[in-house]
């Protein structure tokens, strides 16, 4: 058996010696090596990187896969949302989330995966979906804070500013030519780089998209804050903040697990992650930190919208989340809903899935 030397990878593939494989009566038609399939899109990347893409696109068949599941499975309750309740401008934009989401990993999927002749359009499609979902993303969850905070005007001009910040990032990010497409050599492979001349205006969004949810998080946190008013004190107009107790802790932890609050939480935490690792990479410029960066991102990136479309469509729908807080404990916790305007009727679904029960807002206790 034959025992050949160690292939070293490079840009492309180092035949040995025909005589280590062919025997010698044939040996002479072979005189000068050759590539053995020249339209193999691996032969053309740097080593490192053409293993961790392999890598990453059986990643991205698998979010792929979890996010087509995902719409299937809460099919039902999404045609609950948009055809049951009042349609309006969060709908839409649910709408819009749901559909951009899938959009992106299927684009991508298709990119790393088949022969594509139009690179440059592919990607401009691409990129228009990966802004159009962010701003989707962050949107549901500046309604989200305007239904916490109805009345503070500070609170929800500080977060929409802070979403235009996002919004404008965005633009600049897939509007300036950051993101170079071309063919992979002769083959009919797309990829994308960066443009190194403008590789910093790629910094500010994920920047700004992380620090955003998080401080979502903190503000809705802060609202759910274990406080009790005393009853004299809330008709003077006035609330006595008292050292929290094991019921408050108790009755703080199932709020967090009911109005989506939790998946809030979940989405600003997949974020940090992602981002720790783009900025050591950014700082560094340590493969390693690539390699993580570009494996976290479609996971990710499908997790985060599974995840806030669960934020809409269970405070859309009324529902009460993983858990629902006892009748004794609802004085210390008040539900969270979007603003009455945004939803005509609130679909109350009880364990039996046959039957919908409609119920008119104004049933439900202000916010």
């Amino acid at each position: 058996m034959l025992n050949p030397p160690n292939l070293r990878p490079n840009t492309f593939i180092q035949l040995m010696k025909p005589s280590d494989f062919i025997p010698n009566h044939v040996e002479s038609s072979y005189s000068q090596p050759a590539i053995l399939n020249p339209m193999v899109a691996g032969l053309y990347k740097v080593p490192l990187r053409a293993e961790y893409e392999e890598l990453a696109s059986y990643l991205l068949v698998g979010s792929l896969s979890a996010s087509i599941w995902d719409f299937i499975s809460c099919l039902r309750k999404d045609h609950l949302v948009v055809f049951t309740t009042k349609f309006s401008f969060n709908t839409f934009v649910f709408v819009l989330l749901r559909l951009t989401g899938v959009m992106v990993l299927l684009l991508n999927t298709a990119r790393d995966t088949m022969k594509v002749q139009h690179c440059a359009a592919l990607s401009i499609i691409n990129n228009t979906c990966i802004a159009t979902n962010r701003t989707c993303v962050s949107y549901i969850f500046f309604t989200r804070i305007c239904a916490v905070y109805p009345y503070n005007r500070v609170v929800k001009s500080f977060f929409a500013i802070f979403g235009g910040l996002i919004v404008a990032s965005l633009l600049l990010m897939f509007g300036s030519g950051l993101f170079i497409a071309s063919h992979l050599g002769p083959t009919m492979y797309c990829f994308s780089i960066l443009d190194p001349k403008q590789k910093y205006l790629i910094l500010p969004t994920p920047l700004l998209d992380t620090v955003f949810d998080a401080l979502v998080c903190i503000a809705i946190t802060y609202k759910l804050a274990p406080a009790r008013r005393d009853t004299q004190s809330r008709h003077q107009g006035r609330t006595e903040w008292q050292m929290p107790s094991r019921r408050h802790f108790r009755s703080l932890s199932e709020r967090f697990l009911r109005d989506s609050q939790l998946y809030c939480v979940l989405t600003a935490s997949i974020k940090i992650p992602e981002l720790i690792m783009f900025l050591l990479f950014f700082v560094s410029k340590s493969p390693a930190f690539n390699v993580l960066f570009y494996i976290l991102t479609f996971p990710d990136f499908a997790i985060i919208n599974a995840l806030t479309s669960r934020v809409y469509r269970d405070l859309k729908l009324g529902q009460p989340g993983l858990l629902a807080v006892r009748d004794e404990e609802s004085r210390y916790v008040t539900p969270l809903r979007f603003a009455a305007s945004d939803q005509s009727a609130t679909i109350d679904t009880t364990a039996s899935t046959r039957s919908c029960v409609v119920r008119s807002p104004h049933e439900y206790p202000p916010t």
